[in-house]
């Protein structure tokens, strides 16, 4: 069984999470999402952005997409949490490491390269990563501007 990588973003900005979407999802990428929020259960393709710009409705968002390929790293069947609550949103990518490659030497600078532009484009304080739970910070890719405690090649 492989292992996942979890990239986490906390307390994004509305706006860099409907950026990613128009950069990396599409219907063609998209397999399928599941939304729920205190008042329903949604499935399915329809009005996906619309969701997520609703005001003053906290939900959780789990989207699984057919690839990601950005200037860093390639995967393949990634998943994205997205969760608001209370008007903040978190932002979590998930990774096979087996379906997962990277254009430099190491798969964990690649990442790290990534989520620094990602951080620094979007004003994003708090942002780790690391194996499933990447919140356990002794199994963490990096935290923030530092690398380790692991690394993965």
């Amino acid at each position: 069984m492989s292992e996942l990588i979890e990239i986490a973003f906390e307390n994004t900005s509305k706006k860099s999470i409907l950026d990613f979407f128009n950069e990396f999802i599409d219907s063609e990428n998209l397999l399928n999402y599941h939304f729920t929020n205190k008042e329903k259960t949604i499935e399915g393709t329809d009005g996906l952005l619309d969701l997520i710009n609703k005001p003053n409705h906290d939900f959780n968002l789990f989207i699984n997409l057919k690839k990601i390929k950005t200037d860093h790293f390639f995967s393949s069947y990634p998943s994205l949490n997205i969760i608001k609550e209370k008007g903040c949103y978190d932002f979590i990518l998930i990774l096979d490491l087996d379906k997962t490659k990277s254009s430099h030497l190491k798969i964990t600078e690649g990442l790290f390269a990534f989520s620094k532009e990602f951080a620094t484009k979007y004003s994003v304080e708090i942002f780790y990563a690391g194996l499933e739970p990447a919140i356990d910070s002794e199994t963490r890719i990096f935290t923030k501007h530092k690398l380790g405690p692991i690394t993965i090649t």
